[in-house]
């Protein structure tokens, strides 16, 4: 595992360390990993497809309101996740993602 690799397949990832010096993760392509926290991430376009999150409800979503800057969190920007699992990860998510959230999730 390495900060500039694209692409993550069957491996426990440690999302800090893809942080260190950047709140942002681009365009990289999880499948089957193991993202682990502790972390909370913004999905900012991409694809998150059949994954799950280790936690209550409560305590992993957590909404954004109508704010249009997180700092904080790390941001997935235009990337694809793929049969996943959140360990120790919250997900924050705007008003116009809730409704898809609460679908995909079940919450």
């Amino acid at each position: 595992m390495h900060p500039g690799d694209h692409t993550y397949r069957n491996q426990v990832v440690r999302l800090a360390d893809l942080t260190v010096t950047n709140d942002v993760i681009a365009g990289v392509t999880f499948e089957n990993c193991t993202l682990v926290g502790p972390a909370v991430v913004v999905t900012l376009g991409g694809t998150l497809s059949g994954c799950e999150f280790e936690g209550s409800t409560e305590g992993i979503f957590w909404p954004t309101g109508d704010r249009s800057h997180v700092i904080g969190a790390i941001a997935l920007v235009g990337c694809t996740v793929v049969r996943c699992r959140f360990q120790r990860v919250g997900i924050a998510y705007t008003p116009d993602q809730e409704a898809a959230f609460r679908r995909d999730f079940g919450f």
